[in-house]
């Protein structure tokens, strides 16, 4: 790998924090006004989904700081080591969820926490994309997305299950929906 290559792996956990500001800035304000809009308009979803909704602000900046720690630990392990498929697998898992966003955003059509960010880090996702094809085979990008989807997903499950508990025992009371 060159070194701007090498340059745009140790970039991502940056990348992912610039992008994860907004929703930690964002999110408490934007569940408070469309809250009663989702579960008007999504029941079902906000059902299985809603618990994500009621964090405080202080356990969800917690359960992105877990992420960060590992998405760093990730990255700088895959510099250091040479061995970077399990840091594509996590970088498609952001770019995807990037995608993801701006689908929210079309779907709603409104404002949701990261879409700002969303639109602002694609060019860095795209161009980092573009050169990883060098260095990977589709059959490498696939695999270790498809990894990486389930390792984070159950991560994504425990951080929130973290977030709930730091809740719970500093008794934050969270802003419900009005």
């Amino acid at each position: 790998m060159t070194s701007l290559d090498i340059l745009l792996i140790a970039l991502f956990p940056i990348i992912f924090m610039i992008h994860d500001f907004e929703e930690i800035i964002m999110m408490r304000w934007w569940v408070t006004k469309n809250g009663d809009f989702l579960q008007e308009k999504f029941p079902k979803t906000y059902s299985k989904m809603g618990f994500i909704f009621n964090h405080s602000t202080s356990a969800f900046a917690l359960a992105v700081a877990e992420e960060f720690v590992i998405f760093s630990a990730i990255t700088f392990t895959a510099i250091i080591f040479n061995w970077y498929f399990l840091w594509l697998g996590l970088f498609m898992c952001i770019f995807i969820h990037c995608f993801m966003h701006i689908g929210q955003f079309i779907l709603l059509k409104r404002y949701v926490p990261c879409i700002i960010t969303s639109i602002l880090i694609l060019p860095y996702f795209f161009f980092t994309f573009f050169r990883m094809i060098d260095y990977f085979s589709i059959k490498d990008f696939i695999i270790w997305t498809l990894i990486a989807v389930v390792i984070f997903g159950i991560n994504l499950l425990f951080v929130h299950k973290l977030a709930n508990v730091f809740d719970k025992k500093f008794k934050i009371q969270c802003l419900k929906s009005t």
